[in-house]
């Protein structure tokens, strides 16, 4: 069979190079494992001394493996119809994106609501974004996530490096007899808006192909929540379905920008109350006079704005329920609504390791205030000085464009290429890169306080220690070359850069 025409489909893109195989290798049965959609699967310990296992899959006749440019990958094994993945701890208990969106409403059902520090909540969270990572990576290939729908989306977690592995994409069945079921039109389509067998092409995808593809990751996410693919009504309060909605509508163009409106407006928010406002107390209360009067009347006014608000959401849903955009104006009412008359939320208490309590209440780190930021990341405040030379402007006006989280690798090279400047150039240049300095650390405070503040879930104490390390690897990286020429921000980030250290080492003992 040529590489023009597979199965008898016509104007497909060219394939990608075939992975080479692997040494010879013995067959291994096919067993029960329910691991994606494709071919059947077994696993085997990859040796004795440590978590690592081997998850073969053995496919169909006329079925080719290309692999795709994310991560995760499957390796030939001698059969033709057989591949190997490593995996770290038992596949067996490796729950999809879908099974632990099966798990939450199950929870849900049975409690009624779920607490927003649930640490099942967060892992849900975190997992989607991994995804939404994996699928950047591949769009910035020119890869769709083809085939993948919640089910088939597995993490593959290393210590505290975490994956998400889309693990049937890249097959691709060239028979001509004998299709496999996975290729059956069914219930998944409704995620991809096609058919199996077209959606099984993954790569070469041009921009539109990839457009399309931010909202079939959305109704896949929506799908993980859900357990079926979103229809156009509104499933719940949470504001993440605003999200999902501005995808659908073609507002969110890039898997990226997803992931950080996902960020903002979680995913586990469907699963949790809407937050019940504080009952007003009464006017006048417990004395005499008139005043007393009113507390009759203002709650005969409120059930008639409920119940005049209630009309106005029938009335006003029955016109928007078939505009997915609509849902995004909904949202921004509802977060404008909630800012005000809400029960904050208690804070746990802190988890302990090595006996000592992994927040420091001696010397917490308050993160600085930064500027507001524009919604492309812009600092409108951090404005480079107009007179410097050419060699400097470029650098100048990439520090100035991005995120304070994202300055590291600029701010370092700017700080080296300050040491050989000439003094007047010093001059001018060094009050913009003090305040960028200022407004990166300030980005790392409030990292290391989110950490501390996360190590207090079960799930977070498990990524603390790794992300302790980063960001203190990112300080020596970026900053400890250059001190700080004001001295107050010295100290600062001397103090900040203690507290981080002995944080880790208490992590270290836990």
């Amino acid at each position: 069979m040529d590489d023009e025409n597979f199965g008898g489909l016509s104007d497909t893109p060219p394939l990608p190079p075939k992975v080479p195989p692997l040494p010879s290798r013995s067959a291994v049965p096919a067993g029960e494992l329910h691991w994606g959609s494709v071919g059947t699967h077994d696993v085997r310990p990859a040796n004795s001394h440590s978590d690592l296992f081997l998850l073969i899959r053995t496919v169909e006749g006329g079925v080719t493996y290309y692999s795709p440019p994310a991560g995760g990958e499957w390796t030939p094994l001698e059969s033709p119809i057989q591949f190997q993945m490593i995996w770290h701890g038992d596949p067996a208990g490796s729950a999809s994106l879908g099974g632990m969106g099966r798990a939450l409403r199950e929870a849900k059902q049975s409690r009624g609501s779920l607490e927003p520090g649930d640490k099942r909540l967060r892992a849900f969270d975190e997992s989607v974004s991994l995804f939404l990572q994996t699928v950047a990576k591949l769009h910035q290939a020119s890869w769709t996530c083809g085939l993948t729908h919640p089910g088939n989306i597995h993490i593959r977690r290393n210590g505290s490096d975490a994956l998400a592995v889309p693990v049937d994409l890249g097959f691709l069945w060239e028979g001509d007899i004998g299709e496999p079921t996975w290729l059956t039109p069914g219930d998944n389509d409704a995620y991809w808006g096609s058919t199996p067998r077209e959606r099984q092409y993954a790569w070469q995808a041009g921009p539109e192909k990839i457009a399309d593809d931010v909202k079939v990751v959305a109704r896949i996410i929506a799908g993980a929540v859900l357990g079926r693919a979103p229809s156009k009504s509104r499933p719940s309060h949470a504001e993440f379905w605003g999200v999902i909605a501005a995808a659908l509508a073609g507002e969110i163009a890039t898997a990226s920008e997803l992931k950080q409106a996902l960020a903002e407006n979680p995913p586990s928010g469907h699963f949790v109350d809407a937050p019940k406002p504080v009952t007003p107390p009464p006017v006048n209360g417990g004395g005499s006079g008139g005043g007393s009067k009113l507390v009759p009347a203002l709650v005969a006014l409120g059930v008639l704005a409920a119940v005049g608000g209630g009309v106005y959401f029938a009335m006003s849903n029955k016109d928007k329920k078939d505009d997915p955009t609509k849902m995004v104006e909904n949202d921004k009412e509802k977060k404008e609504s909630k800012s005000e008359g809400t029960t904050p939320a208690k804070t746990p208490e802190p988890k302990k390791a090595g006996g000592e309590t992994l927040e420091n209440k001696k010397d917490p780190i308050t993160p600085p205030k930064t500027p507001k930021k524009t919604p492309g990341g812009i600092i409108p405040k951090l404005m480079p000085p107009v007179e410097v030379p050419e060699s400097w402007k470029d650098l100048l006006n990439k520090i100035a464009m991005t995120d304070p989280g994202q300055l590291g690798t600029l701010l370092k090279d700017a700080l080296d290429k300050m040491t050989d400047a000439p003094k007047e150039e010093q001059d001018k240049i060094r009050p913009f890169l003090e305040q960028a300095r200022q407004e990166y650390f300030a980005e790392w405070a409030a990292k290391f306080h989110q950490t501390q503040t996360e190590a207090k879930t079960d799930i977070g104490l498990l990524i603390a220690e790794g992300q302790m390390k980063t960001l203190i690897d990112d300080y020596t990286k970026y900053l400890s070359k250059h001190p700080a020429t004001d001295e107050s921000q010295s100290q600062e980030e001397k103090k900040c850069l203690d507290l981080a250290s002995k944080f880790l080492r208490q992590l270290q003992l836990r």
